[in-house]
């Protein structure tokens, strides 16, 4: 008989390391396209570019799912993100020609949320990203855990609260 198969041995270095999440590859340059998040202790900002350093190595704490590590230039060590902020293209810039950073004025009906977030008339909150829900804007007011998703019909660069006639 003949004899029997051999089995090739493994490549140099072991077997190969299992797929990143999403399809990515270590090295490869993504644009963050989330609102601005405090990720591990860094500021992230809507568009910023980082580099895949490899799998995340713990869950999202708010979804439980894994992502990747990402080293952006500014932030001392790797930080883990989720697929779903991350993207090989850049993102779509902000509608009517917003930038983040930007302080804008509500000017809305007050809102109070579930979480204890709250939108009252007159404040003055930071361009963060875009909406996620509606055409708009994510915007972080001081005071509230997490940015609020707006409509531009509510939101102005002038203080709504500012009675002073010209």
């Amino acid at each position: 008989p003949p004899p029997p198969a051999k089995t090739p041995p493994p490549p140099p270095g072991g077997p190969p390391p299992p797929p990143l999440p999403g399809g990515y590859v270590s090295g490869e340059r993504l644009y963050f396209t989330g609102p601005k998040q405090l990720v591990s202790g860094y500021m992230v900002n809507y568009g910023e570019v980082g580099v895949v350093a490899g799998p995340s190595s713990e869950p999202c704490p708010t979804t439980a799912r894994t992502g990747l590590k990402m080293k952006f230039a500014n932030a001392e060590e790797t930080l883990n993100c989720i697929v779903e902020v991350l993207s090989r293209e850049p993102p779509l810039p902000l509608p009517d020609g917003h930038c983040t950073g930007e302080q804008l004025y509500f000017t809305g009906l007050n809102i109070s949320y579930p979480d204890g977030d709250r939108l009252v008339f007159g404040a003055r909150g930071t361009v963060v990203g875009p909406s996620k829900d509606e055409p708009g804007l994510a915007v972080y007011f001081p005071g509230n855990k997490e940015p609020i998703n707006i409509g531009l019909e509510f939101l102005t660069f002038d203080d709504p609260t500012d009675d002073a006639v010209e």
